[in-house]
């Protein structure tokens, strides 16, 4: 199959691996941004090997945090990859049931399981004092310097299992994309603010940022879909996380808790994806005319 050559490809010259900068079709060549010194160099097109990006990917390569999950691949090419994080007291296994029928076109997904187990089999966690003394969900805007602690261990993971996509699993981290739900969308968000690069994207279902005193400026587009009735994040908690996070947007439903169970939610979220993927033309590039790589 032929394959056309995009921006942003991860390709090998020479067994030295680079990141397509421009392509110009009709000269025959690309321009590279070379890993290992930090340059650009022009390159003809047959002499690029496009690297391929893997969902094969061994526990151990990942932080001791984040060692079990589920993942699926794209029957057809896996250009996007997107990364679950399920809510407090549930498993990873509900959200890679929600990925399956998202049925997102040329994109692998994996469903990863929190760190942490409640007790009496009620399911994990991604950060510890999230429950107060009484054994109630600690509302985001009780300050709790033991959470931001735990939540910052749990992000540091996430970068690292990031790194590891990145250099040992040939994915380009513009083209992996997080969604998390209640807990997992407030680590989804905090993830994407500590990070130095660009993701594809991030989805928040009735999670903002916990704090936003540290945060950095972020390219990455996203979605942060709330109720304006939730009785666990203030309404002006979710206008901090957008205000702070400017490639993020906010959609608010007068109903809580937002389950993605009608049509109105899921559209949303699917808009956000039909935007934001990166989708190969499969059918062009079946064409003769079309150089292969």
């Amino acid at each position: 199959m032929a394959r056309r050559l995009a921006v942003g490809d991860e390709v090998e010259l020479l067994r030295v691996r680079g990141k397509v900068l421009k392509v110009l079709p009709e000269s025959g060549v690309a321009l590279l941004h070379i890993h290992a010194t930090s340059t650009t160099r022009w390159a003809f097109l047959h002499e690029l090997a496009p690297v391929s990006a893997s969902t094969s990917w061994a526990p151990t390569s990942f932080p001791s945090m984040l060692q079990h999950w589920q993942v699926h691949s794209c029957p057809t090419s896996n250009e996007n990859l997107l990364l679950f994080l399920h809510g407090l007291g549930d498993t990873h296994e509900s959200l890679f049931t929600l990925g399956q029928a998202m049925q997102l076109p040329q994109t692998a997904f994996a469903s990863f399981r929190a760190p942490h187990a409640l007790p009496f089999d009620l399911g994990y966690h991604w950060f510890d004092h999230a429950l107060d003394a009484q054994g109630d969900v600690l509302p985001h805007h009780v300050p709790d310097p033991r959470r931001l602690q735990s939540l910052d261990q749990v992000v540091a993971a996430w970068l690292d299992a990031l790194h590891t996509l990145q250099t040992d699993y040939n994915w380009p981290l513009h083209r992996v994309f997080l969604m998390g739900f209640g807990h997992g969308g407030t680590v989804a968000l905090h993830v994407v603010a500590a990070c130095s690069h660009r993701l594809g994207g991030v989805v928040s279902v009735s999670g903002a940022l916990l704090s936003t005193a540290t945060v950095s400026p972020s390219s990455t587009p996203g979605l942060v879909l709330h109720s304006s009735n939730d009785p666990l994040i203030r309404t002006d908690m979710f206008t901090a996380t957008t205000s702070v996070m400017s490639g993020v947007k906010a959609k608010s439903v007068p109903y809580h808790p937002v389950a993605l169970s009608n049509k109105d939610e899921m559209s949303s979220i699917m808009t956000f994806f039909d935007q934001t993927l990166y989708l190969r033309n499969l059918a062009l590039e079946q064409q003769a005319d079309v150089f292969e790589l």
